[in-house]
């Protein structure tokens, strides 16, 4: 079958689900199927869970004449208090700074406790509000700091790269890519399990790289790549175009995951998902022994209520550690990396929430802007050498050729 080729009409038709564009986009513009800039939607406010139950009653229902008038009161009175605009913004940041400063402040005075820095982010992983209040001063901030310079999300599979991608960019307004659904896409839909199937990886790792390098002239982009594509030292040239970010996770965590997703969707773990749960059975009893020892040593699956997803759960760790032992000199490089672990009780097991991860990475991101900024200043201060001396290094000069000529004539 002849290979399809991808262009980035074909990139944006199947990140929009359309037709290829008509039109190719500018250069510095996401690529979109009408060629035009896409139209950029106000990201939705993060909100908790639904509290179920009544709800207080509206004004005018149920009151006299009387009592609606005091409701009306009461509430023009409640909006003159409440802050607005510039003030409200100003609140929020206070708040959400004195919150990570009683955290930091706590840390400090109990030195049995973790470092300040963990309990602060501790903090703000376990309270929704002060989160959100992170996520959006922390959106301000990046969306002055970055210009439009693209992120990339890198990590194994299981790591949510597609759900913190799509998330962080409807929160910054940027346009988003997914690496294996363009190439879906361009094959027709076809699963990337049937295209490895009749393809092979080679091929299908080919497509990857033309997919980055026909995004990588464009900006304000989030693009979440397959995990095999950092193997590649080409894609690392079209990635650096923009930010690269690793969300690192443990290999127990993401075998979880994996499992929980379903196994056979990853081609790279569906052989030996399919060879576990075809022993799973008969080898349940004879190795009830071993996997007592195992577990005692290894971490610990999570209940599993089939001996076949539990000899699923063990082939996708052991695939994992492999792989990762494989790409963890390429993953090191990238320009951040964001822990997937859960801070809480609740998210031990299953890992932080998306919203807590793109939260972490928005903040790595920002720190490594002012890192890069400090680093720059520090350069632009350097001495010459002689700066102090007489007429500077070519005086330096002239009073050792003095001092030569002197002892010369002494002689």
């Amino acid at each position: 079958m002849q290979a399809a080729t991808l262009t980035a009409g074909r990139a944006s038709a199947a990140a929009a689900g359309g037709r290829p564009a008509a039109v190719a986009p500018r250069r510095h513009r996401a690529p979109t199927t009408s060629g035009r800039a896409p139209v950029r939607r106000p990201a939705p406010p993060l909100r908790g869970p639904p509290v179920r139950g009544p709800g207080p009653a509206r004004a005018g229902e149920g009151a006299s004449p009387q009592q609606q008038q005091q409701q009306q009161q009461q509430q023009q009175q409640q909006q003159e208090r409440a802050p607005t605009g510039a003030a409200a913004v100003s609140a929020i940041a206070a708040s959400a700074a004195a919150a990570s400063a009683a955290a930091v402040s706590a840390a400090a005075a109990d030195p049995s406790s973790s470092s300040a820095p963990a309990a602060a982010a501790a903090a703000v992983d376990d309270d929704f509000d002060l989160l959100s209040n992170e996520i959006r001063r922390l959106t301000d901030l990046l969306g002055a700091e970055l210009r439009g310079c693209s992120l990339y999300l890198v990590g194994m599979m299981g790591s949510g790269k597609t759900t913190v991608g799509r998330m962080l960019a409807n929160t910054l307004r940027y346009a988003f890519f997914d690496t294996d659904g363009v190439i879906e896409a361009a094959h027709g839909g076809r699963s990337v399990s049937e295209i490895f199937a009749e393809h092979g990886e080679a091929y299908f790792r080919r497509c990857e790289s033309q997919v980055l390098q026909e995004l990588a002239p464009y900006k304000s982009l989030v693009v979440a790549t397959g995990g095999g594509c950092v193997s590649n030292s080409k894609n690392w040239g079209y990635m650096h175009a923009g930010v690269v970010c690793w969300l690192r996770g443990e290999p127990a965590l993401l075998a979880r995951r994996v499992v929980a997703d379903g196994a056979a969707k990853r081609p790279l773990l569906a052989g030996a998902a399919a060879d576990a749960a075809d022993n799973a059975d008969a080898d349940a009893a004879n190795n009830a022994a071993n996997n007592a020892a195992f577990a005692s040593s290894a971490p610990a699956p999570p209940p599993l209520s089939t001996p076949a997803d539990a000899a699923a759960y063990a082939a996708a760790l052991s695939r994992l550690q492999a792989l990762l032992e494989q790409r963890a000199k390429f993953y090191v490089t990238a320009d951040v990396q964001i822990l997937l672990d859960g801070r809480t009780e609740g998210d031990r097991e299953r890992g932080a929430p998306a919203a807590v991860v793109m939260h972490r990475l928005m903040a790595a991101v920002a720190e490594r802007i002012a890192r890069t900024r400090e680093e720059r200043e520090a350069r632009r201060n350097f001495t010459i050498e002689y700066a102090e001396g007489a007429g500077g290094k070519e005086g330096g000069d002239q009073e050792q050729e003095q001092q030569q000529q002197q002892q010369e004539g002494q002689n």
